[in-house]
């Protein structure tokens, strides 16, 4: 495998672009009562962020709602999504399960040689920019370094056609079931991202089955997070209630589906200008955008600036993030522009998420325009 493909697979498993923050903002609103569960409404302000309801019998309004949600904030959540609730509960007690071993446990699930293998365990894992290549005129050098106060563990594809190397599992005798029910979660994100890339297909103004074969040999990645209670060198010296636990970033890859099961603290910035924390809904997955899908947009669907910011005194918080990212080997290049110049030049998927970690390593690309 070849140091480029290494490099790639680094990028798998974290997906994130970091323009990082250490306060939460005063414009931060919490607009929870704003929530209409049942909003399949074409306009995505109604709720915020919208909830859309995938078990409507109007397969044309969940499409429209999708495509203004997509192309007015880059996030919507999805009720009645079709996946079990059994498998997802049974993810949620394993993932406490696991983060509440003892440290030395799970720091054999950490992978030794991250470009060759970038899953598994990780503790405080430092977060660098890289949207300085979609923005160059971002040169807040004062947010380079930042550490998320959480701890992670990742799994991405079975399948070495995806140039992913095989899950490697570490035995875990007081939780037998972990590597087989993360397996099933992540088998039911594979089902729940096809159905969706279907309705964006059509919101597109493409055939139903655009994305099926840019999915054969995807390199998707399940992370399991967990933001464990601060330290007491870790909590604010000033006054302030609530903390950045997840600086503010963009997603690489197409899209991600999210399940903040236990408690809020997901922010994201509408309008370029306000905060908004995304409420917990039972049961709904949050949908956003990442880079890739703008990308091949030409811009007229948004990958949104979205962080976790959660009180100093909040003992702990979870969520499961699937990240998805096509075929490696996908030609993007401007989907859906009509008359419009694109404004982008064609790039394979893998190519793009080099780029991406290039800029984040802070390091020259080829391609100035991502």
């Amino acid at each position: 495998m070849d140091f480029s493909l290494r490099l790639l697979l680094v990028v798998a498993a974290f997906l994130v672009v970091v323009v990082a923050t250490t306060k939460a903002e005063s414009t931060t609103t919490n607009n929870n009562d704003d929530i209409n569960n049942n909003n399949n409404s074409s306009d995505p302000w109604d709720s915020r962020v919208p909830v859309i309801d995938l078990a409507s019998a109007n397969e044309e309004t969940i499409v429209q709602g999708i495509h203004d949600a997509c192309q007015n904030i880059g996030f919507f959540m999805i009720r009645n999504h079709g996946v079990d609730p059994t498998i997802v509960e049974k993810a949620r007690i394993v993932s406490k399960d696991f983060f509440g071993l003892p440290d030395p446990q799970k720091l054999q699930h950490k992978s030794s040689q991250q470009v060759e293998y970038p899953y598994g365990y990780e503790q405080s894992e430092q977060l660098t920019k890289g949207k300085r290549l979609d923005d160059p005129d971002n040169d807040d050098d004062d947010d380079d370094h930042t550490f998320d106060l959480k701890e992670t563990f990742a799994i991405g594809p079975d399948d070495l056609e995806s140039g992913m190397p095989l899950r490697r599992w570490i035995p875990t005798p007081t939780i037998p079931d972990f590597s087989k029910t993360l397996e099933d979660y992540y088998a039911q994100m594979e089902v729940l991202s096809l159905k969706l890339l279907e309705y964006f297909a059509l919101a597109l103004g493409q055939p139903k089955d655009y994305f099926v074969d840019k999915m054969t040999h995807h390199t998707s990645a399940l992370r399991l997070v967990h933001y464990y209670p601060l330290r007491p060198e870790q909590r604010p010296t000033s006054n302030d209630t609530e903390l950045v636990r997840a600086g503010a970033h963009t997603d690489y890859g197409a899209f991600t589906i999210l399940n903040p099961y236990n408690s809020a603290g997901l922010q994201v910035l509408l309008n370029h200008t306000e905060w908004y924390g995304v409420p917990i809904i039972p049961g709904a997955l949050v949908i956003n955008l990442g880079d890739l899908m703008q990308r091949w947009t030409n811009d007229q669907w948004i990958s949104t600036l979205h962080r976790v910011v959660l009180p100093t005194n909040m003992e702990q918080r979870y969520s499961m993030a699937y990240f998805v990212n096509i075929n490696g080997d996908t030609l993007v290049k401007s989907l859906g522009a009509g008359s419009a110049t694109p404004k982008y030049a064609p790039i394979t998927a893998k190519e793009h998420l080099m780029a991406k970690h290039l800029a984040s390593m802070g390091e020259a690309s080829s391609h100035e325009e991502l």
